[in-house]
Order: C-alpha cells, then sequence, then structure tokens
C-alpha cells in the first residue's frame, strides 16, 4: 500500500500545526459523512458510485474519529511495503479428522490427518509424521519462513495460513486495537506433499490484514479478511491529499501487486462505521494464487459463522467512537452457483453474540443466540438493576421488541425478505443477571447454557421458526462452554467447575465434563459430572481441540488439557473417556504430551486405527488402542520462538477468550 507523502504536504502540514492548526476538520476537506446512527440504524451495505465517493467516505471517518497516526514516522511498514506499486462434526471410519461446526464446512487448524501422516504446524515450519508401523517417523519438513497459524488438507495437498502482524517497537496500534493491526499481512501457501519426503511450496499469495476466520467449502476457500490501512495520516492536511491508490488494501501474486477488491467491490453501511475494512474473498482451493472474485467493507468485522450456503459476517462490539454497541448487524454473503461469496441481506438483532456457535442456519434461516446489555451485568453488585419482563409482539413480518432495562439474553429467527434479514421469531428475557457461555443448534433444537453462580442449560424448540419456545431447563453447578451432540438424546458439556471467593463472588476452577440427557427436552437431566482437577483444556478455548470417535460399542473422547491439580498429580496432554449415554463417563487412558521447549503453544489429540496420539507442536507421543500402552515418542527440533511474528486464526466474536466469572 503506498505510503509516500510529498515533502511540499509535509511541510505545509508542520508549518500549520507549528502555528496552531484551527481543527481537524480543515475546509478543503470534502463534506462530512454522518456520524454512525443509533443502535437501530438500518445496517443495509450499499455500494459506492464512484472512486472518489469512496475516497471521501475513508476521509471523513479517518477525520471524524480524530484517529491521526502521530507515530508513524517511528512506525514505517516492515513485511508488506507496496509504495512503488498501484493499487488498482463427529468422524466415523478409522481415523478423527478436525472436529467442525457444520458438516461440509471444513475449518483449518493446526495440524490435519490424512489417516496415515500427521502434518504439524511448528511455528514456522511444517512437520510430516508417518504413524504406519511400530515407530513414528518424521519423513519431511517445510521452513516457511513465517509462523503457520492453521492448515488446510486437499488430497495430496496442504494449504497453509501464515499470519505476520507486523509488531514492532513502535506499532502501538497493534496493541490498542486487535484484531486490527495496520501492518498485518496473511500469506496463504499451497504446498504440494505428493511427495511426504519432500513437500514443495507449489503457490504462494499474500493479503494485507489480518486474518478473522477462513473456510473451505469445496473446493473454494473463503477467507475474511480484517485490514486497518497503514496510510494513517499524522494531521488533516495529509488525509486531504490521500489518493484511492492509498487506501486499497492489496494482495501479492508472483512479484505482482494489485488491490484486494476493486473500489466497485465495495460496500458501506447506510450508517458510517469508521475505517477498519473488512474483506471477504474466494480463492480456488486447487490454485490458490487465482483468486475468483471478492467484496470488501468499510467497517470492522466480529463473529464469523459459516453455513454451506452463506457466510456470515458481524460487527465488531464498540462503535468506532468506542461506544459498546447495544444491538449486533449481520451481513450474509450467500454462495453463488460458482461457490463465490457475494453480498445479499442485513439486519440487526439486540445484544451481542458469544462467538460462531451462537448462530447457525437451517432451512435458509439463520438461529442467533444474543446477550442484551451485557456491560451493565459487570456493575450489578454496585448499582440496583431493574429487570423488565417484556412479550414478544408479533405481526405478519418480524418480531418487535422493546428493549430490557437490564442484562439478559434471547434467540431470534432471522429470515431473508427483500434484502433484508428480518426477525421472523424469539424468545427474551432468558436468565436475566446471566452470561451466555455456551450455544449450539442441532436440528430443530437449540441449547443455551448461561452462568452466573450456577449453570443454567435450556432446551429450545425451533420446529415453528415463528414461534420459538423455551421447552425445559436444568440447573447444576459449573458451565459448559462448549457443547457436543452424543446421538440425538445427549449433549457432551466441556468447561469449568467453579469455586467461591472470600469476596463472595465465583471464579473457575477446574476442568469439568458433564453429560446432559435431553431425550425428554421438557425435562433435561445431568447423567454425570466429572471434575478434571485444577487447570484448563484447550477445548475451553476453541472446540477444534474436541476429539470424539465413534466406533464398536464406544464413544472415545480426547480432551488435551493441561491440569497441574490433577487427583492424582500434575498432568499435560490428552485424557481418553468412554461416554455411554446411561452411565456417562469412564476414563480409558492418558497420553502425555511432548515438548522441546518450557511450554507448548497448543495440544491437540488424534485417533488412526488402533493408536491414539497427543501432538503439540513440540511433538508426538503415539500408545496402542485400546490399553494405552506406549508405541513410539517423536520430539522435534526446537524452533526458536519470534515474539514478533505470530498469530492463530480466532473468532474475534470471543470463543477463544477465559471467559468471566461471577461478576
Amino acid at each position: 500500500m503506498k505510503r509516500s507523502i510529498s515533502a511540499a504536504v509535509l511541510s505545509g502540514a508542520l508549518v500549520l500545526l507549528a502555528g496552531g492548526c484551527p481543527g481537524p476538520l480543515l475546509p478543503f476537506l470534502p463534506p462530512p459523512t454522518p456520524g454512525p446512527g443509533g443502535d437501530k440504524s438500518a445496517p443495509r451495505l450499499q455500494p459506492f458510485g464512484s472512486q472518489q465517493e469512496l475516497v471521501d467516505y475513508y476521509k471523513n471517518q479517518v477525520n471524524r474519529s480524530g484517529h491521526f497516526d502521530f507515530l508513524r514516522f517511528l512506525n514505517e511498514p516492515a513485511a508488506f511495503d507496496t509504495a512503488n506499486e498501484n493499487a488498482g462434526g463427529d468422524d466415523s471410519g478409522d481415523f478423527s479428522t478436525t472436529n467442525l461446526q457444520e458438516a461440509g464446512v471444513d475449518e483449518s487448524d493446526v495440524f490435519k490427518s490424512d489417516g496415515r501422516h500427521l502434518y504439524i504446524a511448528q511455528r514456522d515450519h511444517l512437520r510430516i509424521v508417518d504413524t504406519q508401523g511400530d515407530e513414528l517417523r518424521l519423513v519431511g519438513s517445510l521452513d516457511v519462513d513465517r509462523h503457520i497459524d492453521s492448515m488446510y488438507l486437499r488430497g495430496d495437498k496442504l494449504i497453509l495460513l501464515s499470519q505476520d502482524y507486523g509488531f514492532n517497537i513502535a506499532a502501538v496500534d497493534a496493541l490498542i486495537f486487535p484484531p486490527f493491526y495496520p501492518q498485518a499481512s496473511l500469506r496463504v501457501i499451497e504446498v504440494d506433499i505428493s511427495d511426504r519426503a519432500n513437500p514443495e511450496i507449489a503457490g504462494d499469495v499474500e493479503f494485507e490484514g489480518s486474518m478473522a476466520t477462513s473456510r473451505l467449502i469445496d473446493d473454494r476457500l473463503i477467507l475474511v479478511l480484517t485490514i486497518r490501512p497503514e496510510v494513517q495520516p499524522a494531521n488533516a492536511i495529509e488525509l486531504a491529499f490521500i489518493d484511492i491508490g492509498q487506501i486499497m488494501p492489496t494482495m501479492r501474486v508472483n512479484g505482482t501487486t494489485t488491490a484486494i477488491a476493486p473500489w466497485d467491490r465495495w460496500l458501506r453501511p447506510e450508517s458510517p462505521d469508521g475505517f477498519d475494512m473488512t474483506a471477504v474473498v474466494t480463492l480456488d482451493a486447487d490454485n490458490v494464487e487465482n483468486m475468483l472474485d471478492s467484496v470488501a467493507v468499510m467497517a470492522g468485522a466480529g463473529t464469523v459463522y459459516a453455513s454451506t450456503e452463506a457466510i456470515y459476517v458481524t460487527d465488531t462490539n464498540a462503535d468506532p467512537d468506542d461506544n459498546y454497541r447495544q444491538r449486533t448487524a449481520i451481513h450474509k454473503f450467500a454462495f453463488d452457483d460458482d461457490g463465490v461469496a457475494q453480498y445479499v441481506a442485513s439486519g440487526s438483532i439486540p445484544g451481542r453474540l458469544l462467538n460462531q456457535f451462537s448462530l447457525s442456519e437451517k432451512d435458509g434461516m439463520l438461529r442467533v443466540a444474543t446477550h442484551i446489555n451485557d456491560i451493565a451485568i459487570i456493575f450489578e453488585d454496585l448499582v440496583d438493576l431493574p429487570l423488565v419482563d417484556f412479550d414478544v409482539a408479533t405481526d405478519s413480518n418480524r418480531t418487535q421488541s422493546r428493549e430490557p432495562s437490564g442484562p439478559t439474553n434471547a434467540v431470534f429467527v432471522l429470515d431473508e425478505v427483500d434484502s433484508n434479514l428480518d426477525i421472523i421469531g424469539g424468545v427474551e428475557n432468558i436468565a436475566p443477571n446471566e452470561l451466555i457461555y455456551a450455544a449450539r443448534f442441532v436440528g430443530d433444537r437449540g441449547y443455551l447454557v448461561t452462568f452466573r453462580r450456577i449453570d443454567p442449560l435450556f432446551v429450545i424448540d425451533f420446529a415453528d421458526p415463528n414461534a420459538p419456545e423455551i421447552l425445559g431447563e436444568l440447573k447444576i453447578p459449573g458451565f459448559s462452554d462448549y457443547l457436543h451432540p452424543l446421538g440425538e438424546t445427549h449433549l457432551i458439556g466441556v468447561g469449568r467447575t467453579t469455586e467461591e471467593t472470600p469476596w463472595g463472588g465465583v471464579i473457575p476452577a477446574g476442568v469439568q465434563l458433564s453429560l446432559f440427557d435431553v431425550s425428554d427436552p421438557h425435562n433435561p437431566t445431568a447423567v454425570q459430572q466429572i471434575d478434571l482437577g485444577d487447570g484448563w483444556s484447550d477445548i475451553n478455548g476453541t472446540h477444534k481441540a474436541f476429539t470424539m470417535i465413534e466406533r464398536d460399542d464406544e464413544n472415545l473422547v480426547m480432551v488435551p488439557a493441561v491440569l497441574p491439580g490433577h487427583p492424582n498429580g500434575p498432568f499435560e496432554g490428552v485424557l481418553a473417556f468412554d461416554v455411554q449415554p446411561a452411565t456417562g463417563f469412564a476414563e480409558k487412558g492418558r497420553i502425555a504430551a511432548t515438548s522441546t521447549s518450557f511450554w507448548n503453544q497448543w495440544r491437540r489429540a488424534a485417533i488412526i486405527d488402533d493408536a491414539a496420539f497427543a501432538l503439540t507442536d513440540g511433538g508426538v507421543h503415539a500408545v496402542n488402542l485400546p490399553d494405552f500402552s506406549d508405541i513410539d515418542e517423536l520430539m522435534f527440533e526446537a524452533v526458536p520462538f519470534d515474539f514478533g511474528r505470530f498469530g492463530e486464526d480466532v473468532d474475534v466474536g470471543g470463543d477463544a477468550s477465559e471467559p468471566n466469572v461471577g461478576q
């Protein structure tokens, strides 16, 4: 992206600054665009009519925000300098795979398996491990010179996603505005692994921006990028001279730099929403250097969810003025006949979302779980918050509701009508004064876990999307932050135990596994809850760490965890359980983690035939099934950790963060 500004402009700016600038808005800037509207402003995205309209919009949003980059001269671009360019589910079979939210919608992870080989991201190295036989063999390695965040596997091809956040000593914005890093870039690297011993890079494309998330659907790789432009002027004079080439975020393929999206593929909210950018990019998964299409929005991105039919992108938790949003805008990008994401509709709901599991599409309609007014709950011990029971008054088109005056929760159903996502049904005022900790939609049912001091599990019926209803409720100690279906009648919950504090609050303590019987939706019951001891599980941060495989009469669940307070002594690795609907969990064995450093960045579990594996970025430990006797352990060569170049694929809606409990 261009960053050069003429010396004449710079000197003029310095003169005016020295003499006292009358304010950020100068007469030669275009007329200001109205600021963000209220909570109920229209979320519909509008195209720009011309390049100049896009430039004027950007200038006004920077100007009204007052976000001038006074440290720009200390913070020159590091990795993506284009100043001289023109920017114009459950596993079946004999091995486990990545745990997915939706069947047919693949998600990247730090490792993949093809049923024989394990493909592992070790910082900036790809490791290929052959598991066949009585020993583990490192058969191939590839140094890509960038931290590998995650990957996809497609036959004899890997697609590596490598994020560089561009950290340096003066990158103050990177610390203040995550995940919008001004100097970030994402590399998508296609690796030919037809010869496992000699993996080779077959394609490489670099995008300006940070990866919010990605999905692989059929032969299409969908990227959602968040971009904070590097051109952040030091003052209003510099702002006035910015042109289209300096604004457009870019991509680079084979030394050629072009715009991620041409100006006529850019959209903006009807109510302006700042100058952060979001791009939804569709790549050919068989040739990642071939971008099929893209669409970009002059607004930030929050939680992202994808079905086989569409990808939904919500706005960020705060507006450009750092005001907490009381409503969430949802933008739908449907996949056309060529598998390309195209913007089709927008809508909004009261409140904020937890993570991608807060959304689910069925029969073209979107179910959403939301927490309303969750800022207020932080102060509820200090302020007497009135709670209001409010009804859902329904007409022929949508559900209208008045806002509650205290924190509460709700579920809504949205349908696409004339380019709008209209609310057609909902249940409100669920669990006042509590937060949502987990949501899961399975068929016509929805399951919601809320928590403050005790864990209520709600069963919600969506058989009639115009009139969803709560069928049953169960209250038990602790909370679940991930729910996984076990057949059609049970749910597995992975979460935390809790303990009282001396000041009367509640905080998370150990790792807890729960099994819920929901065969009678009006009377859900807890089959079993077990406490694995103080510590945490990777599943508490990401659903991708959950592994379950069903075969014979077993439902083998693998739980990667760090448990310094385990009843049988400190443990890091994978715990394995057989879970049966009638009786609950029975521990089958454990696999200690392998490490080449003082800490592992991540832990995962895998199952291939009659062997189980504990994986980390430091190596692999294999055991036999069912007796968990040792097979082999393989430690990778240590790789120095570069604190300036790392990241991970995170749903910025919050599923990777530690929940706040018992405020």
